[in-house]
């Protein structure tokens, strides 16, 4: 399924489209979700499909804060749920911060363990901050985010191997392709440029030729179409 808050960030007819085929779980305080679901019943949604979800949330970023789904070594559906305090920006370069946001996340960071509760799953804590929008995976144990991911892991304590430990452990991660920030100034999440396909091919933006952005994202899809893809051809990529 698909994860969404309320009030909604994305417009109502793509939340109908998404619930026409797949469960939709909205965030939602408990005195908004007449509100919300009144909105629904006159968007036409697929009310059989949405599955409400009781927890406030302060921003629209479910890819960001929201948890991916992963397995127990017995085959247990689990929430692998990362830690979240906010967002860091930088340039081009990660040996430097600009500053950090770190207020107003906790009800973001607390929203998972309600959807566990929901799916009636295991939360299994992830010790580090894999924050969703920089940290895309492709099924097969592989894992692609900028440099920026260390840096911000760095700043609040956490070192590259415990990082790496932890996508290893409640991940299965087992091969990380880091590539360099892309932009001038901003939080370098790697959904900003790439997009996963499918298993052979990655799509990598364009941007118009005169900002300064226009380099690296070249230089982004120049990397990612050197390593081979797990069916062992190169990556396609697709601008």
């Amino acid at each position: 399924g698909a994860q969404i808050r309320w009030p909604v960030g994305v417009p109502i007819a793509v939340a109908r489209e998404i619930a026409e085929d797949d469960l939709l779980f909205v965030y939602v305080p408990a005195s908004q979700q007449a509100a919300a679901n009144t909105a629904f019943v006159n968007a036409g949604v697929n009310m059989a499909n949405v599955r409400y979800v009781n927890a406030p949330t302060a921003n629209i970023w479910t890819r960001d804060f929201g948890p991916s789904m992963s397995y127990s070594t017995l085959g247990q559906a689990e929430i692998a749920d990362h830690l979240l305090t906010g967002y860091s920006v930088s340039g081009f370069s990660c040996a430097t911060q600009s500053w950090m946001d770190t207020s107003g996340w906790s009800n973001d960071d607390a929203a998972p363990g309600v959807l566990a509760q929901v799916l009636g799953v295991p939360r299994v804590i992830v010790g580090a901050y894999l924050v969703g929008g920089n940290f895309l995976v492709d099924g097969t144990g592989r894992a692609f985010y900028t440099c920026q991911l260390y840096r911000e892991n760095q700043q609040r304590g956490l070192s590259q191997s415990i990082v790496d430990s932890e996508m290893t452990l409640r991940k299965g991660i087992s091969q990380r392709i880091v590539l360099p920030n892309f932009e001038t100034s901003g939080i370098q999440h790697i959904d900003c440029a790439i997009k996963l396909i499918d298993e052979e091919t990655i799509l990598v933006k364009r941007t118009p030729a005169n900002p300064p952005s226009f380099a690296a994202t070249n230089n982004l899809a120049a990397i990612l179409a050197s390593p081979a893809a797990p069916s062992g051809r190169n990556y396609r990529v697709n601008r």
